[in-house]
């Protein structure tokens, strides 16, 4: 129980005056008044927090409503939230939502007011965040005062909630005719698309089994029968496990938007083609404190993007410190600058990956419109990119704008092959 910051002043004058009263010389009358008066706050503070101590959580229901939890950043977040008056009585309530990493750009997280039994105090705000990350909802404040807002108890209802912004993230992309270049692809195996990559094929028709999923039910089997229902069962064919290491130090931070960016929703939308298609994703930040997070099907995309969109540019790093995490991999990509990457430790990347069973590509992001101050930026960048590929070949200088269709093509190009 405390007093609020009405309450403190009124005691604090009250003792004044008092202290007053009892030293100088006054109308006797009048002091006596001042007496009565200094005794009856403190009663009438104590006595309103013994009303107020008997409430509790239990006495309030509680909703929050976020509309959407994973955003673009920059979008807008629609937040509502209620609180009903279970208590039974009438009482005057203040809330105060607690946000972190977030903005409020319409309505109002506070509000105050007196309820009545059963009666609604509702928030309705919106917030949004300017930069890739996680913002932070609740618990809600609540503070319940008596009549005249001396004193007040304090709890929290809900739990936090949060609010993901990640960069922005493209639709299903288009392979293009320069894509089709970057190698020669050849197709083979049984149920191979050029769209979708390699099909699972089909095995046979069964009986179903409690807990198959509606889509196997094979509806034309099962007309011609009467109250069996048949399933079709597939085999599965290989599927691929796909490593992403991304470079998020400071010298991708160039550009509007920047490397950085470009790269974070290029791979956002990659993992979600990856993991629709059966295969697994694991993303390795190198430098990061907790750099490494697996993804093995779309239940697991929310976790991945929270982690992209979450991790700050890190400091320096060697790469080759990182390869006990790229084990067990069937492709391997490296999609950054990797600005302190020397021919040395390429060839030793590249031969560990080749060791493990799996292949390495090494896609560096270029700006799509490059202004005067940073021309010779690319002339360096390309002579470097020129110097790494006579060590390993498979080292391509990408525009930041066609970077998810070079990884896109070279994951399906893949698929056809196993």
């Amino acid at each position: 129980m405390k007093l609020t910051a009405q309450g403190y002043k009124t005691l604090v004058s009250m003792f004044i005056i008092v202290f007053f009263a009892s030293t100088v010389s006054v109308y006797r009358a009048l002091s006596l008044s001042i007496y009565i008066v200094g005794v009856f706050i403190p009663l009438y503070c104590f006595f309103a927090a013994s009303s107020l101590r008997m409430l509790s959580q239990n006495d309030f229901l509680f909703s929050r409503h976020v509309r959407r939890a994973l955003l673009r950043k920059g979008e807008h977040a629609e937040v509502r939230v209620k609180v009903e008056n279970k208590s039974g009585r009438r009482v005057r309530v203040r809330v105060l939502e607690r946000i972190d990493g977030l903005k409020v750009v319409e309505g109002s997280v506070q509000a105050e007011r007196n309820l009545a039994p059963d009666e609604l105090l509702e928030l309705s705000y919106t917030v949004t965040s300017h930069g890739r990350g996680i913002g932070i909802l609740g618990p809600l404040v609540v503070h319940v005062l008596d009549d005249y807002g001396m004193v007040y108890k304090e709890f929290t209802l809900g739990e936090e909630v949060k609010i993901v912004f990640t960069e922005h993230i493209i639709g299903q992309p288009k392979l293009s005719d320069a894509v089709k270049t970057v190698f020669p692809t050849p197709y083979a195996g049984t149920g191979s698309s050029h769209e979708y990559g390699v099909d699972d094929i089909f095995r046979e028709i069964t009986r179903y089994e409690e807990g198959q999923p509606l889509k196997a039910v094979d509806w034309r089997r099962t007309a011609r029968e009467n109250g069996e229902i048949f399933v079709r069962r597939f085999d599965k064919q290989n599927r691929l496990r796909i490593c992403l290491v991304l470079d998020y130090s400071h010298g991708n931070i160039l550009g509007n938007p920047s490397l950085l960016d470009s790269v974070v929703g290029a791979v956002s939308t990659l993992a979600s083609s990856v993991l629709e298609r059966g295969d697994s994703v694991t993303i390795v930040v190198p430098g990061a404190r907790e750099g490494v997070v697996k993804a093995t099907g779309m239940r697991d995309y929310f976790r991945l993007l929270t982690f992209l969109s979450t991790i700050a540019p890190v400091s320096q790093y060697r790469i080759v410190d990182w390869l006990e995490y790229l084990h067990g991999f069937d492709a391997v990509f490296m999609v950054g600058r990797f600005a302190n990457l020397d021919e040395a430790s390429l060839k030793t990347v590249a031969e560990k990956v080749r060791l493990y069973g799996g292949v390495l590509y090494f896609l560096v992001p270029t700006l799509e419109n490059v202004t005067r101050p940073v021309k010779a930026l690319e002339v360096l960048e390309q002579a470097r990119v020129q110097r790494l590929r006579k060590i390993y070949g498979h080292v391509y200088l990408v525009r930041q704008t066609d970077l998810l269709n070079y990884l896109v093509h070279l994951h399906r190009s893949l698929r056809m092959m196993i």
